[in-house]
């Protein structure tokens, strides 16, 4: 660095060093900024749901629902049930409209219609839930569809 007169003058290599210090620091942001993009895009990659295991949880749902009966599930129905594995079947409320030919499906509109949606959600978080039929990143609904109305029937949402 030269002073003349009242100025300041920098030599070449000071200016250098300066653009060299911007340019750094540049690359350095633009470095950052890559990787974030990297991670944010993975990120979406990484937990979409598999379609093809979306499905098959899709069909595992609708056959247990469709091809499991009361009997084979429960040894006793009428006043008192055994069901081992799922307690709310043997709730007595729940118990009394329980008939060994009912498939679950049957079983769940039963109690909808009765109103005993506590009963349903409770069933299907034994069923499904506890299972680990449905995994724990999966959300799941299922639907009654009545005429133009539907109503949510798991998870249960107060209305």
């Amino acid at each position: 660095m030269k002073k003349i007169g009242n100025f300041l003058s920098f030599s070449a290599t000071d200016a250098k060093k300066k653009r060299g210090y911007f340019y750094t620091l540049d690359a350095i942001i633009a470095v950052i900024i890559l990787v974030i993009g990297i991670m944010i895009i993975t990120g979406f990659y990484f937990y979409a749901p598999d379609k093809e295991k979306s499905d098959a949880i899709t069909t595992d749902v609708t056959s247990i629902l469709s091809d499991v009966y009361i009997s084979d599930i429960c040894e006793e129905t009428g006043s008192t049930c055994t069901c081992h594995y799922y307690p709310s079947l043997e709730n007595p409320d729940v118990c009394r409209f329980l008939d060994p030919n009912y498939n679950l499906m049957d079983v769940m509109g039963l109690l909808y219609f009765k109103n005993r949606r506590n009963d349903i959600n409770n069933t299907l978080t034994e069923i499904f839930v506890a299972s680990g039929i449905k995994p724990a990143n999966y959300d799941m609904q299922i639907l009654l569809t009545d005429g133009p109305d539907t109503h949510q029937l798991f998870p249960l949402i107060e209305q």
